[in-house]
């Protein structure tokens, strides 16, 4: 059976895909993203065929940068050329381009496009890459349009809904400090600073992890966010200057023992202060050299504890990390909400969060199916009175008044985006799938947005294909309006790349 393991032995972006005997490693650029799951193939059913879904971010320069190099290192040191994309159907490459204008001419305007967002990470490389791409839509083109015109029926009510949920917010606000107790105020004080980068993510587990015990909330159930806390603390302990001199003395041990194997540490000393390689990399082989030397780390205890730290946090599975984290919170509010009032406001705070990341379509598949459990949570004719009543009994003002059958409905219109979205999830397997068939080829790319990821991967795995998840790396969050704004523009006006093809024409003179 075909499987993808962690590779220990490697940085922690790097999986190894083993077919019937012999191991093949691919690796992501540490510097251009990571590894976020590995998803087995379905023993059953296994074909020996590997996707590595690269999670979009649209719009996002950084990301789009990110996504432009593992594509180029996989192509150029990995042979990984297939790219298969959502949002298109069919041939999408744009190597055809390459021969007009001359090379830097090519770049400049490529880098313009990319700028303003009209090029996404995989099309910039198509254009400015001497590599044999082939990217290649897998949407079903009327599903997919569906989806875009459900798209833009949300952004058109987008402002207007937002407003209305503000107001109805403004009361929750205020109740908030009446109803609930100083510990849940607390806790959801820190979680927005955390969102809005007013607060560390190590600050935050802290208080999380803190207000989860007086919560009595079970430890047990959250390992990665106890691993995570657990090595902060440990940095916390940490004396800087005598890690080093510990180093320091562990190495010269080991030159007078061992020569060579000091001589190669000083080398991956070097790639570290290089940014070739990363401390843990180093750390570990010492300890390992140590080892085989018949000396335990626990002779040099703060490098000892440095060495555990990075350990821990090696252990921590990234998705679990972020699953723990949310589901903490909810339980550590849940349990200290403790009368009726404020476990009522408690799920009419978080109703009104779910119907924000809805209109401005930023659901996560948890959310949706939150939703399709409970159907009610859009029902704003059911919950906004509740909140009036609330409101009443604590003596806050409540929200101006403004039609919620209007509001209700179009929280379910909203809703049917994410119906469409769901829908295309087979079709993306399915053709992506018989792409990889019909180019004889057994790995694969594919770019595809994050509320599709876990599903498309599950299914991929159903049908024989093991699933490696990476995230690139990116900057500032994706601007939702410049990216409705460009894909508006694209589907007008590049279907046939008109302006593009001109534009490289003209870039220079052809080579």
């Amino acid at each position: 059976m075909r499987k993808i393991w962690l590779a220990a032995s490697l940085l922690p972006a790097a999986f190894a895909p083993f077919p019937a005997g012999a191991e093949t490693t691919f690796t992501i650029p540490p510097e251009s993203g990571h590894l976020l799951q590995v998803v087995q193939a379905d023993p059953a059913a296994d074909t020996g065929r590997t996707i590595i879904i690269l999670q979009d971010a649209h719009v996002n320069e950084q990301a789009q940068r990110s996504i432009a190099s593992i594509l180029d290192d996989l192509s150029r040191r990995q042979g990984i050329h297939l790219i298969l994309l959502e949002g298109a159907d069919g041939n999408a490459g744009l190597s055809s381009l390459r021969r007009m204008g001359t090379p830097s001419g090519r770049r400049e305007l490529a880098e313009k496009y990319l700028k303003d967002g009209w090029f996404s990470g995989a099309e910039y490389l198509d254009v400015i890459s001497d590599q044999p791409l082939k990217l290649w839509g897998v949407e079903e083109q009327e599903s997919y349009d569906r989806n875009f015109e459900a798209f833009f029926a949300v952004q058109r009510a987008r402002a207007a809904t937002l407003a209305h949920l503000g107001e109805l917010k403004r009361p929750v606000q205020a109740l908030a400090e009446k109803v609930w107790t100083p510990p849940m105020r607390a806790l959801l004080a820190g979680r927005t600073e955390l969102e809005s980068e007013a607060r560390s993510m190590g600050e935050y587990v802290k208080l999380l992890t803190d207000t989860m015990r007086e919560a009595g909330v079970a430890a047990a159930g959250f390992p990665n966010l106890l691993r995570y806390a657990q090595a902060l603390q440990l940095d916390r302990e940490m004396d800087p200057a005598r890690i080093a001199q510990e180093q320091a003395d562990a190495v010269a041990v080991l030159r007078g023992r061992n020569p060579e194997a000091a001589s190669s540490l000083a080398s991956l000393a070097l790639e570290v202060r290089d940014g070739k390689a990363k401390h843990a990399v180093f750390y570990r082989a010492l300890a390992a050299a140590l080892e085989r030397e018949g000396i335990t780390l626990s002779a040099y205890p703060a490098m000892d504890s440095y060495v555990r730290a990075i350990g821990l946090r090696a252990d921590v599975d990234a998705k679990e990390f972020w699953q723990e984290l949310e589901k903490g919170y909810e339980l550590a509010m849940a349990n200290l909400a403790v009368t009726e009032d404020a476990a009522l406001l408690l799920r009419l705070g978080n109703t009104l969060a779910l119907c924000e990341r809805l209109m401005t379509l930023h659901w996560t598949p948890d959310d949706y199916a939150r939703y399709q459990a409970d159907a009610s949570l859009l029902a704003a004719s059911e919950w906004a009175p509740k909140l009036e009543e609330l409101c009443l009994r604590w003596e806050v003002p409540v929200a101006e008044p403004q039609s919620v059958e209007e509001l209700e409905r179009t929280l379910h219109q909203a809703e049917k985006f994410y119906d469409l979205a769901r829908a295309r999830d087979a079709q993306i397997v399915g053709r992506s799938l018989e792409r990889m068939q019909a180019q004889g080829e057994t790995t694969a790319v594919l770019i595809l947005g994050g509320f599709h990821t876990d599903r498309v991967a599950a299914l991929f795995a159903k049908q024989g294909a093991s699933v490696a998840i990476v995230t690139p790396n990116a900057g500032k969050d994706t601007d939702d309006a410049r990216y409705a704004q460009v894909l508006l523009l694209k589907r007008e006006s590049l279907r046939s790349r008109p302006a593009v093809l001109s534009a490289l024409a003209s870039a220079g003179e052809s080579p």
